[in-house]
């Protein structure tokens, strides 16, 4: 079973995501309010996949990403998503080791979409 974590402080958006991936694909999920708690999950955890919110109550996703070179080297699949996308954010976005990027709000659709464009379902 494909492990999938989700680091995202907004509760509704995490349960969305969540529910999106466990009644289509069977992943087993786990749901992280912020980096520091992303980075104890992707260490305990051993995600497949990271979905993480840029904008984060406790800092930026960019802050988490230097943590994930390891899990990177090993194949874990990292999307970033937001609702608040400027050109500060585009430009770190291109810069940065990611494999994809949803702006939100997002549908169901996409989700799968993206998954299937990572070759992750």
């Amino acid at each position: 079973m494909k492990k999938v974590l989700i680091v995202e402080d907004e509760h509704y958006m995490a349960m969305m995501l969540k529910m999106i991936l466990t009644k289509n694909f069977n992943f087993d999920v786990r749901i992280a309010n912020g980096i520091k708690e992303g980075i104890e999950f992707l260490h305990s955890f051993g995600p497949d996949l990271i979905i993480t919110d840029i904008h984060l109550s406790d800092g930026t996703a960019y802050e988490m990403l230097p943590a994930l070179s390891d899990s990177r080297k090993n194949g874990t699949k990292v999307i970033l998503m937001s609702a608040v996308f400027n050109l500060a954010d585009k430009n770190k976005i291109l810069d940065s080791d990611i494999d994809l990027f949803i702006e939100k709000p997002f549908t169901r659709e996409k989700i799968i979409q993206s998954l299937e464009e990572l070759h992750f379902t």
